[in-house]
């Protein structure tokens, strides 16, 4: 995932979609940095699902999550979710 100004500017962040955690609402995971935004997608594939977000002034988030992990916070597009990363998962 990399979270980059819309227009192109300014810094950028890359974090590997599989560490990018996303639930319904505003519940981020404890001692990580969340943003807010919006399931754009669902995707199922197998044993991980797709999800892309929509984040106000970034481009679209994609995160891929493990099927378990789906199943405990299921989302449906169109929901506000909170995107959240542990700092040491930044690159």
């Amino acid at each position: 995932a990399v979270a980059r100004a819309a227009a192109g500017e300014g810094p950028f962040v890359a974090i590997r979609a599989d560490c990018v955690s996303v639930r319904p609402g505003g519940s981020g995971e404890a001692g990580a940095t969340s943003l807010q935004g919006i399931a754009r997608s669902v995707e199922y594939l197998g044993s991980t699902v797709h999800v892309a977000i929509d984040l106000a002034g970034l481009e679209t988030l994609s995160a891929t999550l493990s099927e378990a992990r789906f199943d405990a916070w299921p989302l449906r597009p169109g929901e506000p979710v909170t995107v959240s990363w542990k700092p040491e998962d930044v690159h």
